[in-house]
């Protein structure tokens, strides 16, 4: 009697939240016309509609298949975000993807509330309460350099404000409803699986978002972004997804699916060339060896793998030859490093001095004011340090860059323990695929442009980059506590 009362309401709550925002979205539909760029009035703006409704729908589903749909879907979001629907406040255009992640959020809110269910461990270790602590210290350290960023360097505060939401507290909340949806370790397995074969179908949308606006002479002088909003920003996330190819292969129960993921794997080692980033290949290589360190599994696919990427390498020699000359031209003849590495080795100087002069931040994306003051070259117009930790340490402060370190070092701690300590091969290797993952994304947003919440000279907001490596965070840490769980249960149950 109690289940079906505890269904029936479930089932008017659902019906009341279809109605509330039915008429939210009417109203909001009929008062405006114009929505995120769709000049065509109330029948032209249908297409909500359709998308509430989509929305509604997904509200009918369980936690963990909506995280597969937003994974399956994400080339499609990343595809619009070159298109003319956006979203314009406070003079910032926000990209549907970026509007997605609010929705990712809002979504799995609002299921949690209906199924009043947790999955947040109940005894936290004492490691898990400072990560879930330093986060929250992240996202208020960064609102307060925006709140300042007036008072240290006459910044525009609403911007400051909205980058910071962009860079931590929203990558913050996708993170906990990420992690609270899984409540299985073969949901981790499904999840990177389903991203990892949309990473690869993203490709060929990037290929033709490219091709339709380029000519041939582009296509041997013009970095591809693969519909991501830069080059750089794309390179980062095919960090993520190259060392989890190791996985998939390794693991693959028949010779047919162990060629597709070879295939996969091709598909984005080209589209990393085709970025021209020298940070994206210098992580990449990092990778394949920093996975034979950590695994001896690896170590097997690895000599096949090494193979197949060098006959990739020899398919597209030029693009290969014209990466490699990125890197000689660093240094001219006369060993004075090229114009463009002074500028970045220029923002980074720039970056840690201007941390020491304010501890508390700047105020997100507001590094060209500091550059006119503290730059090497003050004409050039630089938008960010050219560098993930820099970046956060002089823009969101020193509470912030610390609480980060704190947050990420936690995870990567686990990791590195489960890849060395797991009994389970398949868990194992795993672990430690996240593991290189996550630091060779790292090290690119070092080496190279830092994955960040950007605002580009035309007013685009963007945090896609960004969001993927927190959707991995999520996965590595709490695959690792759901198999820590495990044996725990294990041992208490033998006990």
């Amino acid at each position: 009697m109690t289940r079906f009362s505890l269904r029936r309401n479930s089932i008017w709550l659902k019906i009341l939240l279809s109605v509330l925002l039915g008429i939210v979205v009417s109203f909001y539909v009929y008062r405006n016309y114009v929505i995120w760029g769709l000049s065509k009035g109330f029948f032209g703006s249908f297409f909500w509609f359709i998308l509430f409704t989509a929305l509604l729908f997904v509200l009918f589903l369980d936690t963990e298949k909506i995280i597969m749909i937003y994974f399956a879907v994400f080339p499609l979001l990343l595809r619009l975000n070159v298109t003319d629907i956006e979203f314009v406040l406070f003079n910032i255009t926000f990209h549907p993807f970026f509007i997605s992640e609010i929705l990712l959020v809002i979504l799995l809110f609002i299921k949690f509330l209906m199924e009043k269910k947790s999955s947040l461990e109940r005894t936290p270790s004492v490691k898990d309460f400072i990560l879930w602590y330093s986060l929250i210290i992240m996202s208020g350290g960064a609102l307060i350099a925006g709140l300042l960023t007036q008072s240290t360097v006459f910044g525009n505060m609403q911007v400051a404000v909205i980058s910071s939401i962009g860079q931590t507290v929203l990558p913050a909340l996708v993170f906990l409803v990420i992690y609270k949806s899984i409540r299985k370790k073969e949901t981790c397995y499904n999840l990177l699986k389903v991203g990892y074969w949309a990473f690869a179908l993203n490709v060929f949308l990037g290929l033709y978002t490219f091709a339709s606006g380029s000519t041939m002479i582009d296509v041997f002088t013009k970095r591809m972004s693969f519909n991501f909003l830069g080059p750089n920003i794309y390179a980062s996330a095919v960090q993520l997804f190259v060392p989890i190819s190791f996985f998939y292969i390794y693991n693959s129960n028949t010779a047919f699916k162990r060629i597709l993921y070879y295939i996969a794997f091709v598909i984005i080692i080209l589209s990393m060339i085709f970025t021209m980033s020298r940070g994206g290949a210098l992580s990449l290589l990092i990778g394949f060896v920093l996975l034979g360190i950590i695994n001896r599994q690896a170590r097997s696919p690895l000599k096949k793998i090494s193979a197949i990427f060098i006959i990739t390498i020899l398919a597209v020699l030029p693009y290969v030859m014209k990466l490699f000359s990125r890197f000689f031209n660093i240094f001219t003849n006369s060993r004075v490093t090229e114009f463009s590495t002074l500028i970045r080795t220029s923002a980074w100087k720039a970056s840690l001095d201007g941390a020491i002069r304010y501890p508390l931040g700047i105020g997100g994306n507001q590094f060209p004011l500091l550059w006119a003051d503290m730059g090497r070259f003050p004409s050039e117009l630089v938008l960010h340090s050219h560098n993930l930790m820099l970046g956060i340490l002089v823009e969101y402060g020193f509470i912030s860059f610390i609480s980060f370190l704190v947050f990420i070092g936690i995870i990567i701690k686990k990791l590195y323990n489960a890849a060395l300590n797991l009994e389970v091969k398949k868990e194992k290797l795993f672990s430690a695929t996240l593991l290189v993952s996550i630091i060779t994304y790292i090290i690119m947003g070092t080496v190279s442009e830092g994955p960040r919440c950007h605002l580009r000279q035309n007013g685009d907001m963007f945090n896609h980059g960004i969001i993927f490596f927190y959707i991995f965070l999520a996965v590595g840490l709490k695959f690792v506590n759901l198999v820590k769980n495990e044996e725990n249960s294990s041992v208490d149950s033998s006990a």
